[in-house]
């Protein structure tokens, strides 16, 4: 087996404290100590969306549609920066001034928020175990539904448009649980090391995992732990 290079992309003052990354197509951004930077292959990095004093712990990042979410589990806000045209050198798109995402008069407890996917619904995950699903800027009142053991700390949450399932890291219990998105009914979970007849199990030697993402279609399930990158074949 071969080896695939990789190449940095990104770095000195500009992401700087980074600590969350988001892509859209083949736009990459990271949170980082100045706001919201792109990194590019082809230009230098630079701030598209600047650090706000208004925010408070911001706790999840996605990029969709052509805007910049934010997850502020310090103000129960999600904050929407919308896609505009011009304004920024070598033709990228820029974002306008930040907007309350959540709907006139809807109240959310983020403040055990863990991590936030998006497919149309935003989806926000926390360490008490469980997922609100979000449309149109208000709950929807989305339960978890025959997940044996219970869930702990849901540390990551994924999904997309193209996906019929929501995956969930439980890192206490090593595993991610996979969730029906329509109804919330388990489906299938995949651990780290197999404990019963019949389940799943990761690859061996797996550590901590950090982060998760699907591609239903390809029928892969992704897992970054420490340096190294896993995937699991999905059933």
């Amino acid at each position: 087996a071969g080896t695939k290079a990789t190449e940095v992309i990104a770095g000195g003052e500009i992401v700087a404290g980074g600590r969350l990354a988001g892509a859209y197509g083949r736009r990459g951004f990271v949170l980082a100590d100045q706001g919201v930077a792109e990194a590019s292959v082809n230009t230098d990095s630079q701030v598209v969306v600047p650090a706000d004093p208004e925010w408070g712990e911001i706790t999840g990042m996605v990029a969709y549609g052509g805007n910049v979410y934010l997850l502020d589990e310090g103000k129960n806000m999600i904050w929407r920066y919308p896609g505009i045209e011009g304004g920024l050198p070598a033709g990228r798109q820029g974002f306008g001034a930040k907007q309350e995402w959540l709907g006139k008069g809807v109240e959310m407890d983020f403040s055990r928020a863990t991590d936030m996917a998006i497919d149309g619904s935003i989806w926000v995950s926390t360490e008490t175990g469980r997922v609100a699903e979000l449309v149109l800027g208000a709950p929807e009142g989305f339960e978890l539904v025959g997940v044996s053991p219970t869930i702990g700390e849901i540390f990551r949450i994924d999904t997309n448009e193209e996906a019929e399932n929501v995956y969930l890291l439980d890192r206490s219990n090593k595993r991610v649980v996979v969730v029906v998105k329509e109804t919330g009914e388990y489906k299938s979970q995949y651990i780290w090391e197999s404990r019963r007849p019949g389940e799943a199990s990761g690859p061996e030697g797996m550590g901590e995992v950090a982060d998760i993402a699907v591609d239903e279609k390809g029928k892969k399930l992704w897992l970054l732990s420490g340096s190294k990158i896993m995937v699991v074949e999905l059933k």
